[in-house]
């Protein structure tokens, strides 16, 4: 499915004049074996990422913070009951480099006491908010916490085979919880038992349940409607850029589609986006801006990162290089930290694990404005050459061009000649079919669709 839904959008892949630069970050995890599942990107110099063990076994989880920009981090552990095994952080909300939540869940043995936790010293000591009120043992889990400010907050998880949604929000920073009552929610659909991505900005809070519908209030809690995504389960991944704009991303299967909403999360459409969009993808907004930023949720598959200016019609490759893994979060268009993933020397396929925080220059927070087409000839062409006049403002600008085949692929990268007319493009060894054909420029790519007939 996402291969045809690349072939049916004309294809528009674009790639930044500068290649993006990622910094691994000096996080001492207990082992190479703790994975960053969770971002929070305060600012320039604050941020927290929360690692779970593989698998949620054999070892607690621990919570990194930084204060100074990601020169250095505090590591601390998350206490678990004694027996069990399994315990995860699923979510992260901060508030500064003191103040942050998390939801914490048990997967397989053991007690299975699920709790939302609360640090006030950055992350050496944790306190547990909630009871088996809200999470009992061995029952209902919390999957995500949200806290507005330092005092409004929401949490909640699976529902253990209540009849309502297992919702609660917090008036005094998690001291205490009171459960939204059934009669603000819509109800339960047959078989509709967990919540998936969640995504918040300002007063608005949009949750996906498990058979793809989408839960939004406006009021931190208060009041709640809800829409369809058409889709049959949960969502990966949810991002707006404002209260009615946003996408989402469904990942079932390997059935990864990208949807859009214009009316606040009431209704999803299909996007049939073009360009080097990673197949099991995430997306997040880059905050302050109008900016979607992508990575691949499959890192053995999947190089580099991506980012759409159009709500997701197109995407540009941000570079091609490096290993990430599940989890970004941007602050802003220069403040941002994504988890990485590389091989070990020694041939681990496991790897290791940690955090890449972005240092390339600013990602931009508005769409370029279109440039003029190239003029390759012939299109079609019968032997996969074709010759692209070179006018006054490609050869004083211009340094590269690269060719992205039907799937968004980069098949081929070469030089702009400087002293040249014209400049052969030579794809005859490339399948017949349609090539996306991008020269950057510091106005905004310039771009042409090429058709290499059957030979």
């Amino acid at each position: 499915m996402r291969h045809s839904l690349l072939l049916l959008g004309l294809l528009a892949a674009t790639t930044l004049p500068a290649r993006a630069q990622w910094v691994l970050q000096p996080i001492s995890f207990a082992s190479q074996d703790h994975e960053p599942e969770v971002i929070a990107a305060l600012d320039a110099n604050t941020a927290w990422t929360a690692a779970n063990f593989r698998f949620y076994r054999a070892a607690p989880p621990q919570v990194a913070r930084t204060a100074d920009g990601g020169a250095t981090w505090r590591v601390s552990t998350v206490p678990v009951p004694t027996g069990s095994q399994g315990n995860g952080v699923m979510d992260l909300s901060a508030l500064d480099a003191n103040t942050a939540w998390i939801a914490v869940a048990n997967h397989f043995s053991g007690p299975a006491e699920g709790s939302i936790r609360k640090t006030t010293d950055g992350g050496l000591t944790w306190t547990t908010q909630t009871t088996a009120a809200e999470f009992p043992v061995n029952g209902a889990q919390p999957s995500f916490v949200h806290f507005f400010d330092g005092s409004t907050g929401i949490c909640g998880g699976g529902y253990g085979g209540d009849p309502s949604f297992r919702l609660f929000t917090s008036s005094n920073g998690g001291t205490t919880w009171t459960r939204v009552p059934a009669s603000r929610l819509p109800a339960l659909l047959p078989n509709e038992n967990g919540l998936a991505a969640t995504y918040a900005r300002g007063n608005t809070i949009w949750i996906s349940t498990s058979l793809g519908r989408v839960l939004r209030s406006p009021d931190r809690g208060l009041t709640w409607t809800v829409g369809s995504t058409g889709q049959p389960n949960g969502l990966a991944s949810l991002a707006f850029r404002d209260d009615l704009h946003g996408l989402a991303v469904y990942a079932y299967n390997r059935n990864n589609l990208l949807l859009r909403t214009t009316d606040g999360g009431l209704t999803w459409t299909v996007v049939n986006y073009s360009g080097p969009l990673r197949g099991d993808m995430a997306v997040q907004l880059v905050r302050g801006s109008n900016t979607y930023f992508s990575l691949s949720a499959a890192p053995l598959l999947n190089r580099g990162s991506v980012i759409s200016t159009d709500d997701g019609q197109t995407w540009t490759a941000l570079e091609t290089t490096f290993l990430h893994g599940y989890a970004a979060d941007f602050a802003s268009p220069t403040a941002g930290w994504v988890t990485q993933f590389e091989p070990d020397a020694d041939g681990d396929p496991n790897g290791s694990r940690g955090l890449h925080k972005y240092v390339g220059t600013p990602l931009p927070t508005r769409a370029s404005q279109p440039q003029a087409a190239l003029g390759a000839y012939p299109n079609p062409s019968t032997d996969g050459r074709f010759r692209l006049p070179l006018d006054a403002a490609l050869r004083q600008t211009a340094t590269q061009m690269q060719v992205y085949d039907a799937l968004g692929r980069l098949v081929l990268r070469q030089d702009v000649l400087k002293d040249a007319g014209q400049q052969l493009l030579d794809l005859g060894t490339q399948p017949a079919g349609w090539d996306l054909v991008v020269v950057p420029t510091p106005a905004g790519p310039r771009q042409q669709r090429v058709l290499v007939q059957p030979r």
